[in-house]
């Protein structure tokens, strides 16, 4: 994984207007889950829901809970009874969510199709496009990703997550201008929103442009500090920039913070290459392969191994 696009989660929340003690339960679990206290909160909603087992609003803010501490198969399954109790967007754009987090994109895709068509809120309805867009790029549909961003940016255009997306997809597409257009809007709108910072850099690292990609990565890390694919992408430009000894610090931080990402043992292949230590590049090319480069990048490190080991 090289870069970052933005979902936003589905947290439309209800006023609860039904009996006192269902909505004080209700009023008390939200209470609990803006101060992120999500397990607490369950415990309430859960108590809200036994005393009314049919109501959407209710088995969605359970859902929602749910996906908060990670346990997305029962949020699958309680928007789901949602769902059969009232074709709702809200349901549909959560469980749209929790089948992204599952890699599940095809049925993400078709959750936040409903979830548009049955918005009758543009916020609900901007936020499950954009969300949308999330789960085609997944499948690496991004023409039509870009379509669903470029319908969002129509109903809200200073939303930061669209327009970060916006810059994510039109690079994909091999727009980088306009790419680089959409991101610096974002920073323009908020000077501290640092996925774009990290975007901006990768563009211009494939621009060739690695000093001011270096820039943006150094602007990252001032708001996040141990973010693995920061520092694997800085690694990159500094070793493309001559600072071996730079690039090889960062993709050792960046490797044990995120042993998984099969990128990073790449980006170190090519820092050890370039050191002439070739046995331990090869090694680390494997590595890449077993944590599945090929699957997620092409076969740039199958050429690598082809050229350089033997």
């Amino acid at each position: 994984m090289r870069r970052v696009y933005s979902i936003i989660l589905a947290s439309f929340l209800p006023l609860f207007i039904w009996g006192q003690d269902a909505s004080s339960l209700a009023e008390n679990a939200m209470d609990l889950g803006r101060s992120g206290n999500y397990n607490e909160a369950l415990v309430k909603i859960e108590l809200a829901i036994k005393l009314d087992s049919t109501n959407v609003d209710f088995l969605n803010t359970k859902a929602l809970y749910l996906f908060q501490v990670g346990n997305l198969v029962l949020a699958k399954e309680v928007y789901g009874t949602a769902i059969s109790i009232d074709s709702n967007a809200i349901s549909f754009e959560g469980r749209g969510l929790v089948n992204y987090e599952l890699e599940l994109f095809e049925s993400a895709i078709n959750d936040h199709t409903y979830a548009v068509s049955l918005a009758e809120d543009n916020d609900v309805k901007c936020t499950a496009l954009m969300n949308r867009a999330s789960a085609l790029m997944g499948v690496r549909r991004n023409s039509e990703a870009y379509e669903d961003l470029m319908l969002a940016f129509s109903i809200d255009s200073m939303k930061l997550e669209v327009l970060t997306n916006l810059g994510v997809v039109c690079d994909e597409l091999g727009q980088s201008e306009e790419a680089l257009n959409y991101l610096l809007q974002v920073v323009d709108l908020d000077p501290e929103y640092f996925p774009a910072f990290i975007n901006i850099g990768f563009i211009y690292q494939k621009l060739d442009e690695h000093i001011k990609a270096i820039y943006w990565f150094n602007s990252a890390l001032d708001y996040v500090e141990n973010e693995p694919l920061i520092y694997s992408n800085r690694s990159y430009s500094k070793l493309k920039s001559g600072n071996i000894d730079g690039a090889l610090n960062d993709i050792e931080k960046s490797i044990s913070i995120y042993p998984g990402n099969s990128y990073a043992y790449r980006n170190k292949a090519l820092i050890l290459l370039e050191m002439g230590k070739g046995v331990e590049a090869c090694e680390n090319l494997n590595v890449a392969l077993e944590k599945g480069f090929t699957q997620s990048y092409g076969s740039e490190v199958e050429e690598l191994i082809a050229e350089n080991c033997f």
